[in-house]
């Protein structure tokens, strides 16, 4: 460490801030542990392996819609207790692998690896296929729709099964699939599906990552790759009694948005169905105190200039805990997700979309109304919603202070105006608050979250 550096660690207030800074890069770079590696790799497949088929089957006897019941069945087959929590390079993971690979055989897409459907990495593989453009025009033009299929694992006594981190995001992928097969979809542009690997720690931001390595060793011309959309925890609700929203991030990567201001989005949730869309800026989750940070696998690709959309519905109690399991999500939420999805890549695949990156990426009024909602929610300031257990006595005061100041931003302004540097940074500093709070404890002390 510089001297500099040596010099502030001696005033308190900077300890602090250290403190708060190491919690937040240790948080979103690892789950704190050593995580330990099962050796080899078995081929067998369990009595359970479902493919898209067996879990449209097993829905049929089940309570709530078909498509709830296959999502279900696909979470329980990942996160079970068989596939131990999917880590990069053990058996579990292995299995979820051959799972992917035989539905994607199944719906026909064509393969898209350096060998069929896979593309080797480090350590496992990514599974890759594509659904071939019918325009003649377009079909050179090329989507990517992403969710990583591995999980923590088995760290020491602890088994990891990742029900919302990512079984989610992959079950909503696969269904999606099913339901493009069955409607004989034939997108203008080409759809790349990528189940990816080694996701989750050691491997998060390393060339190691299995998103890292296609973007760059990609199986098709890199220059091919229009636009790249990655969900990561889609099942969940950021506290119970909250229906929070589903997260649309990145669309400030696009120089013209290709689903406007989201309302056409929350015309393809289904009726009965609760679902908030939320716009937002991708700086108000990544811009921590240490730099900018990719959060997920759509980060190499909009670090090589590829626009991207990252959906989400964000870090639950159950991020990175053993409590992570199938029957905490929100099925009916994932459901709504997966048409959501079906909207936007339908858009994205329409040959009268303009898909180009654009350096100009201001934060708008839009991004200050979705720390107002989350943050008046976060008090017990919405009807219907209970408060949040983790905005509790000094948090409280704390959250109250960031409303007041966010509350007249928004006054009398469009959701589509610009903010300027300092209002930006004060929406930037509220929501890495609130998402510290949100965190669970054992990843990031509340009182720390003070200090941000």
């Amino acid at each position: 460490m510089h001297i500099e550096g040596m010099k502030d660690l001696m005033d308190w207030r900077c300890t602090l801030r250290w403190l708060v800074v190491v919690g937040l890069v240790w948080t979103v770079t690892s789950c704190g542990k050593n995580r330990i590696q099962p050796p080899g790799i078995s081929a067998e497949v369990p009595q359970a392996f479902p493919k898209t088929t067996r879990c449209q089957k097993s829905a049929l006897d089940g309570e709530g819609s078909m498509n709830q019941q296959a999502l279900q069945c696909w979470v329980k087959f990942l996160a079970g207790p068989e596939l131990r929590g999917r880590a990069n390079g053990s058996p579990g993971g292995a299995l979820a692998r051959d799972a992917i690979e035989a539905v994607f055989k199944e719906v026909g897409l064509k393969p898209a690896g350096d060998a069929g459907y896979r593309q080797a990495i480090p350590s496992g593989a990514n599974v890759l296929g594509l659904i071939p453009g019918r325009d003649p025009a377009h079909r050179d033009e090329v989507i990517v729709v992403g969710a990583h299929y591995d999980h923590l694992g088995e760290v020491g006594d602890k088994v990891y099964l990742g029900a919302d981190d990512n079984a989610s995001a992959v079950a909503i992928l696969l269904e999606w699939l099913r339901a493009q097969h069955a409607r004989g979809w034939a997108p203008a542009r080409t759809i790349l599906v990528a189940a990816f690997d080694a996701e989750e720690p050691p491997d998060f931001r390393t060339k190691a990552m299995g998103s890292q390595v296609f973007v760059d060793r990609p199986t098709i011309a890199r220059e091919r790759i229009k636009a790249m959309v990655c969900m990561d925890l889609m099942g969940g609700d950021l506290w119970e009694g909250y229906r929070s929203p589903l997260f649309l991030m990145g669309l400030e990567t696009f120089a013209t948005s290709p689903v406007g201001d989201g309302n056409e989005l929350r015309r393809a949730v289904p009726a009965g169905i609760q679902l908030p869309i939320q716009p937002l800026h991708l700086r108000a989750v990544e811009d921590l105190p240490t730099g900018r940070r990719n959060f997920s696998d759509y980060g190499p690709f909009r670090d090589v200039g590829i626009p991207v959309i990252f959906l989400s519905t964000g870090r639950t109690k159950h991020y990175h805990q053993t409590s992570d399991r199938p029957e905490t999500l929100q099925y009916d939420k994932m459901e709504a997700s997966q048409a959501v999805l079906d909207a936007i890549l339908k858009r994205l695949g329409s040959p009268l979309e303009t898909l180009e990156w654009t350096d100009e990426q201001p934060m708008r009024i839009a991004d200050a109304i979705a720390g107002v909602r989350l943050h008046r929610a976060a008090l017990g300031r919405v009807k219907g919603v209970p408060p949040s257990p983790e905005v509790a006595l000094l948090s409280k005061w704390r959250i109250t202070g960031a409303l007041n100041g966010l509350e007249p931003i928004v006054r009398g302004h469009s959701a589509q105006e610009t903010l300027n540097e300092n209002e930006a940074s004060m929406v930037i500093k509220a929501s890495l608050r609130m998402q510290c709070l949100l965190a669970p404890d054992t990843l990031m002390p509340p009182a720390a979250c003070l200090f941000l």
